[in-house]
């Protein structure tokens, strides 16, 4: 055993014996002092033997610590960098939905002037099937018209001819018919 950890015991276990005494024994100055000696060789007989512990501790104590700064000064780096991040994010969200607005206002615009332009077309379409239809419904009147008129004038005039043609007229017309006939199949047979 190591000469210096058995003196502090030696000076510990006497420096117990004298505390131990009674208020009788001794000099009330001296029994603080041994008590003060008593107390000193405690904590250094602790520090002692506990020191490497104890420094082993606070050392690994300090280690955490540090660590656990360094890890909670990059989480803040990292939620200050996320933050900054969200925050460009916003800005360019806010940026964006005002630039698609403004796109949007701009195609309804353009919309609406080409829904004006295909009503102007329609409507001049419209107008010209109509007035197209108007003609060819004038046209088929006319043509109508014309019709029911030659018709109307073949009827006057047949009644008119049938009213003028009597019955020797009749006769003479078929004898005129037939005989036109004949002299066709005469020149078919000999021809």
């Amino acid at each position: 055993m190591n000469p210096l950890r058995i003196l502090t015991l030696f000076l510990l276990s006497t420096s117990v014996a004298m505390a131990a005494g009674g208020p009788d024994e001794g000099f009330p100055a001296f029994q603080l002092v041994a008590h003060g000696v008593n107390l000193l060789f405690l904590v250094g007989l602790i520090a002692w033997f506990a020191g490497p512990a104890i420094k082993d501790a606070l050392a690994n104590r300090a280690t955490n610590t540090r660590r656990e700064l360094e890890e909670a000064a990059a989480g803040k780096q990292q939620a200050q960098a996320r933050y900054e991040e969200l925050e460009a994010r916003l800005s360019g969200f806010e940026q964006e939905l005002a630039r698609l607005r403004a796109e949007a206002e701009q195609n309804v615009q353009r919309e609406v002037e080409a829904i004006h332009s295909r009503a102007e077309r329609d409507a001049q379409l419209i107008g010209e099937s109509a007035r197209r239809s108007i003609n060819d419904e004038v046209a088929r009147a006319r043509q109508a018209l014309r019709k029911d008129a030659v018709d109307l004038a073949v009827e006057v005039a047949t009644k008119q001819v049938q009213a003028e043609i009597g019955q020797a007229d009749h006769d003479r017309l078929g004898q005129e018919f037939l005989g036109a006939v004949k002299a066709e199949q005469e020149e078919v047979s000999h021809g």
